[in-house]
């Protein structure tokens, strides 16, 4: 609100929250020749401007149109953070929210705080290409980018997925770059400038890629992930995304055959085209677990999975053959299961199985 001064070049109206913030005078003689008082009717609450020959109402509308405005000055003129919520709660619309926002960050990044400025300018829709340049020259870490990318990416609307794509891979690639840095352990002294440890840095591009993984191209992520090495969080995205195609091969070159067949046994919908590729050396090294595996498989075709499976040893360590491999490959399934003769014009399609 403010106060109303009645002074010899018109009516003045001074700030409540600036008393140093005076507007313009507005001159009065043109509807009160000589006024001499403004007085109030405590039965209305209506102001009146009096003169020797006329009585005129004061009407004031919209008083507080520009109170977040004066409580914003006041923040910035008194150093007094809390004024910023109280301007932002004085706002009427969006645009003087951003502004408010970006005055806030400006303020907190002079005070050092680089992660509170991040946050409000991601708050206020700053342009990344700005807002990067300042933090970076104040932060090489990038620890403060990434604040403002998370922030950037939560108050993004949906449809804008270009700009959410954008920002999602340049953060991707900036926690990748972070964690190449990252000592192994935490130092004993931590101050603002310290990089977190390794273990603390992979969680946190875990977390960043569960909660943005909507607006990640998955070709570049794994692309990314793998020329950086990080195949920890490349498995970690695989299991996510259910990209058991990208993970089953490299399990099987790890030796990491009991995570393979788990991989094949996971998946909602399986791909029988990864069963029977990744069987013959699977078998080698699990047999048992493979066979369990193909016998609960839905429908598996025993053309392709026996030249695999008749490596298996029977409990007497006799090499079981072929007609008792495919009894147990169709055991439960009440069906015939009819099976093409490679190379035969004659009769296309072979005998029962069963």
């Amino acid at each position: 609100g403010h106060y109303l001064v009645l002074s010899t070049t018109g009516l003045v109206p001074v700030n409540r929250i600036l008393s140093s913030e005076r507007l313009a005078a507005v001159p009065v003689d043109d509807v009160v020749p000589g006024a001499v008082a403004l007085v109030e009717d405590p039965a209305s609450s209506n102001y009146y401007i009096v003169g020797p020959r006329h009585v005129c109402q004061l009407i004031i509308e919209d008083e507080d149109r520009f109170t977040w405005l004066m409580y914003l000055k006041k923040a910035l003129a008194e150093d007094k953070p809390s004024l910023f919520e109280e301007a932002l709660r004085q706002c009427r619309g969006e645009d003087q929210a951003r502004q408010v926002h970006s005055s806030h960050a400006d303020f907190l990044y002079a005070q050092g705080d680089l992660g509170g400025a991040a946050r409000f300018w991601a708050a206020a829709r700053s342009p990344f290409e700005n807002v990067y340049t300042k933090l970076s020259d104040a932060d090489p870490s990038g620890l403060s980018v990434l604040v403002y990318i998370r922030e950037a990416l939560d108050a993004l609307d949906k449809a804008n997925r270009v700009q959410a794509a954008m920002l999602g891979f340049l953060g991707l690639e900036l926690h990748l770059s972070i964690l190449a840095a990252c000592p192994a352990a935490a130092p004993n002294a931590a101050s603002d400038g310290d990089l977190p440890d390794r273990a603390q840095m992979v969680e946190q591009t875990r977390k960043f890629l569960s909660s943005y993984s909507h607006y990640l191209h998955k070709p570049l992520v794994f692309g990314l992930l793998e020329s950086h090495g990080e195949m920890e969080i490349f498995e970690y995205y695989a299991l996510l995304m259910d990209e058991y195609e990208r993970l089953l091969p490299w399990y099987l070159s790890e030796g990491r055959y009991l995570d393979a067949l788990q991989c094949l046994s996971a998946s909602d919908a399986p791909n029988a085209d990864l069963l029977y590729a990744a069987a013959p050396e699977l078998v080698l090294h699990h047999p048992r677990e493979t066979f369990d595996l193909v016998r609960n498989f839905p429908n598996p075709n025993p053309v392709f999975l026996i030249p695999s499976l008749s490596y298996l040893l029977n409990p007497q360590g006799k090499r079981l053959r072929r007609d008792a491999i495919t009894r147990a490959l169709l055991a439960n399934k009440h069906r015939r299961v009819r099976t093409r003769e490679i190379g035969s014009k004659k009769n296309p399609v072979g005998a029962s199985l069963d």
